[in-house]
């Protein structure tokens, strides 16, 4: 009884074994054709540069407002931001280009007599979008006459709309120049066919420039009414396209 028990225990164990071999043959013989099914590619790259004018001009501006009362200090400064939205307005801009930025009422310290408040501070400002570049100086000075003691900048930009006409564009023109390198290599590769199976974009945004800012002083700013001039700037688009050999 013990020889069969001992004869079944080999079979078993050589069985098992068996089984171990065939199992790592097959699991070999998979990645091998695993790696062998694995494409070739390709990966070629596009590039443009856009040279463009921005349609855009940002200016940020507020008032800063100091007191002991907050609710004294909230009332001066809706009414000084009250007269700068009515200035705009009349000034042709539109509503929908003024937006507040910032809202943030603090309270002020004196940090050598055991932190106690001595006042708060309401610092509220505007984001104006102007079209019309021509009136940039105008406006700006028009706003410190009208109660703005903070002018935090001016920047040229894109409208949301002629940035993205730029961007196709941009990319249009980096695809096309991945294309031509394509053949090039092509040629000198000696590759005759080729598909598309991946594509990936990096195109920077356009740069918006500061012109001014609050350093400057509203006095300079309430007489200065000198052309503001956005300039050229550039928008780059890079492509990278991958093709599987054939």
């Amino acid at each position: 009884m013990t020889n069969i028990k001992n004869i079944l225990f080999g079979c078993l164990s050589l069985l098992a074994i068996g089984l171990v071999v065939l199992t790592g043959v097959f699991v070999s013989q998979l990645l091998n054709d695993s790696f062998n099914k694995t494409p070739a590619t390709i990966t070629v790259t596009g590039y443009s540069k856009i040279n463009y004018i921005p349609d855009e001009a940002v200016i940020t501006a507020g008032v800063l407002i100091e007191g002991q009362d907050p609710k004294d200090i909230q009332i001066k400064s809706d009414n000084l931001m009250t007269n700068l939205v009515n200035f705009l307005k009349e000034q042709g801009i539109e509503e929908k280009n003024l937006k507040t930025t910032r809202y943030n009422l603090s309270p002020k310290y004196d940090w050598d007599n055991h932190n106690r408040i001595i006042g708060y501070l309401l610092d509220q400002t505007i984001e104006i979008k102007v079209k019309d570049f021509s009136k940039i100086g105008e406006i700006v000075a028009g706003l410190t006459q009208n109660g703005a003691n903070e002018i935090k900048g001016l920047s040229f930009a894109l409208s949301d709309e002629a940035e993205k006409n730029l961007k196709k564009e941009a990319r249009d023109l980096a695809i096309a120049d991945a294309y031509q390198n394509l053949d090039n290599l092509k040629k000198s590769l000696k590759i005759k066919n080729v598909k598309l199976i991946g594509f990936s974009e990096n195109g920077n945004q356009p740069i918006t420039y500061q012109r001014f800012d609050a350093a400057l002083g509203s006095g300079y700013l309430e007489s200065s009414v000198s052309p503001i001039l956005a300039g050229e700037n550039e928008f780059v688009s890079n492509v990278y396209l991958v093709f599987e050999l054939r």
